[in-house]
């Protein structure tokens, strides 16, 4: 009798095992896929002074706010003003993610950083929201001082 319960307990231990080491799996994936995301987008679209990288992983939400036009008269005034693209710095984020039972599926991101250009500096803030298993952008702010100059 003692044989049928010790595998019954040994096969729910392997079960929680397997469902554990698969949610820290799609957890990490969702990080790495997110952080890929910010970090490529930004790099591009600040290298170049194009929003272009931007607004094709945009969220409905950041599209319908200000615009598409918004962007490219955004990024041609940072562009005056900050000149070339020197380095990124000082990134730091933070993120939530629906329950282990959904696969995190939807969640959200919040990234900070630093940046340094030719002419001064900027910091940034990128917000990524995440459904049906896509990072999408819903906000995007390069801040400086230099925009109020």
């Amino acid at each position: 009798m003692t044989t049928p319960l010790f595998r019954l307990l040994l096969s729910a231990l392997i079960l929680c095992t397997a469902g554990a080491t698969g949610a820290v799996f799609l957890h990490k994936r969702a990080l790495t896929q997110a952080t890929e995301l910010v970090m490529q987008v930004n790099a591009e679209a600040l290298a170049s002074w194009n929003p272009q990288p931007l607004l094709d992983h945009a969220a409905d939400t950041l599209l319908d706010k200000p615009g598409a036009e918004f962007y490219d008269r955004y990024f041609t005034t940072l562009q005056r003003r900050l000149g070339a693209l020197q380095q990124i710095h000082n990134i730091q984020f933070t993120m939530e993610l629906g329950p282990p039972w959904q696969l995190y599926r939807r969640g959200s991101a919040e990234y900070t950083m630093q940046a340094d250009f030719a002419n001064g500096y900027a910091n940034i803030k990128i917000s990524l929201q995440r459904q049906d298993n896509r990072w999408r952008i819903s906000n995007y702010l390069v801040l400086t001082p230099l925009l109020s100059s």
